[in-house]
């Protein structure tokens, strides 16, 4: 059954609550852990190095909110397993929780914290751990980039249609690699209007 399973290509989270869940840096691993196979809660511990008992209400949380499935369910030792599997292969949030307006302050914060907290806690162990470098090998070494471009409109979608291209061609090298020799890799990435140095103060 966890085979015939297949993700959505896109879910669309809708409310506020929903977006609370996602904001969460470890449901997020979970989700990620559950991305391209199911699970058990055990396995997905495993993976992510905590107790399962540490997991099962965070888990139940996502479950709640949709964004992760039980796609299967056996029998183990008189107990029943359940296998997870993540909803949807790419997760949107709906243009009107993140529309500036005071109702929509904590959902734009939200969404931001959610994805650079989290890009700050996995890039700061990458560092600690060895896993990434600043000297020596090249294949360990980050890129950071922080620019503040000028750009025409034309240009600006040009660089747009670009980054989408790279994206969807690193999803599909991703699910046709099947070697067991691969390293997980951070990528985190915006791109949008800026106010520019002088105006965006707060």
């Amino acid at each position: 059954m966890t085979d015939l399973f297949q993700p959505a290509d896109e879910f669309i989270i809708e409310d506020l609550d929903t977006l609370k869940v996602i904001a969460d840096p470890l449901r997020i691993d979970i989700m990620e852990t559950v991305g391209q196979q199911a699970r058990p809660a055990k396995d997905i511990a495993a993976e992510l190095g905590r107790e399962p008992s540490k997991l099962y209400y965070h888990i139940n949380l996502l479950e709640k909110h949709q964004l992760i499935r039980v796609v299967e369910t056996r029998i183990v030792s008189g107990i029943i397993e359940k296998w997870y599997r993540v909803a949807a292969k790419s997760i949107r949030v709906a243009p009107h929780l993140l529309t500036p307006g005071e109702e929509n302050d904590e959902g734009i914060e939200m969404f931001l914290s959610g994805i650079f907290d989290r890009t700050k806690s996995d890039l700061r162990h990458s560092l600690l751990s060895g896993v990434a470098k600043l000297e020596g090998e090249k294949e360990k070494r980050p890129l950071f980039v922080h620019l503040r471009p000028r750009l025409t409109a034309a240009q600006y979608q040009e660089l747009k249609d670009k980054l989408e291209e790279i994206l969807k061609t690193l999803g599909e090298k991703e699910d046709e690699t099947t070697s067991d020799d691969k390293q997980i890799y951070g990528l985190t990435l915006a791109l949008y209007p800026s106010l520019g140095p002088e105006e965006n103060q707060e």
